[in-house]
């Protein structure tokens, strides 16, 4: 099983932002777990793009900087073997387009949500590992993100800041 319903409403009880770093931490994980077959520059492509979204999580913007990096990463095409990782991207990039937009829009803080667990559901099927694996990522993810919000009283639609981010580990791959 991937993930159950409590381990997802877990993760959507974070503030927008939180959610969209895990599912940024996530994609670069994926990344970084891509086979052979994936060119380096189409790697590092999708690396960038995480990095985007993540210093889009910190700040709280989306700036056009991010949006052409993400978008470079997204029209990237990948080897089928590579497919998962990609559709992680892509949620993910999706995740930070409504977290952009749910102050002026209720209904993106759903797509916010939706996207973030399609994210983390879309890497369960990352080749060369399992579920389990996925899911104990995502739960030091959770636990961290959580500790570190209400540390520096982080609400629902605040940007992270760069010392939530200051106390992750670095992501590496699954």
């Amino acid at each position: 099983m991937a993930f159950d319903g409590t381990e997802l409403e877990r993760v959507a009880e974070l503030p927008l932002w939180a959610q969209v770093l895990i599912a940024a931490r996530m994609a670069r994980r994926a990344a970084l777990a891509t086979p052979n077959t994936v060119s380096e520059k189409t790697r590092t492509l999708f690396l960038a793009g995480c990095e985007a979204i993540e210093l889009c999580a910190v700040t709280g913007q989306w700036r056009n900087s991010e949006k052409r990096t993400m978008r470079r990463a997204e029209e990237q095409s990948m080897p089928a073997q590579a497919y998962a990782a990609s559709c992680v991207f892509h949620h993910a990039a999706a995740a930070t387009h409504a977290a952009s937009d749910s102050l002026d829009f209720s209904a993106a803080e759903t797509a916010c949500v939706n996207s973030v667990c399609n994210a983390l559901v879309s890497a369960c099927e990352i080749e060369g590992t399992n579920p389990l694996q996925i899911r104990i990522l995502v739960a030091a993810d959770l636990d961290l993100l959580r500790f570190a919000c209400q540390e520096n009283r982080i609400s629902r639609y605040d940007p992270l800041g760069s010392a939530v981010l200051g106390r992750l580990p670095p992501a590496g791959a699954p």
